[in-house]
C-alpha cells in the first residue's frame, strides 16, 4: 500500500514539474500522456490497496473478496507495464 502511494505521488509530482517546465512542453509531450497513464494505474492500484488494507484491519469476513479484487489489479498494472507493450 505504501509504496503504491509513494509511487503514485512520485509520478503526479513529475507531471507538475512537467507543468512548470514551459520551454520544454512540446519534447515532453508525448511523455506527459504516458507519465498521465502510467499515473491513473498505479493511482487506481493505490486504492484497491488502501481498501484492501483497511478491510483486512476490520476483519470483514467477505475481505478476500478484497483481496482477490487487490490482486486482479496487480495483473492489470503487470500487464500495463509489460516491456513487450513498448517493443522493448
Amino acid at each position: 500500500m505504501g509504496s503504491t502511494v509513494s509511487i503514485a505521488s512520485a509520478l503526479l509530482l513529475t507531471w507538475i514539474v512537467f507543468l512548470l517546465l514551459p520551454e520544454y512542453k512540446a519534447r515532453l509531450a508525448a511523455e506527459s500522456v504516458t507519465l498521465l497513464r502510467s499515473f491513473a494505474v498505479v493511482a487506481t492500484l493505490a486504492i484497491f490497496a488502501i481498501v484492501s488494507f483497511r478491510v483486512e484491519l476490520r476483519l470483514n469476513p467477505r475481505r478476500w473478496l478484497a483481496h482477490l479484487a487487490l490482486v486482479a489489479m496487480i495483473l492489470v498494472a503487470v500487464w500495463f507495464f509489460w516491456p513487450q507493450r513498448y517493443g522493448g
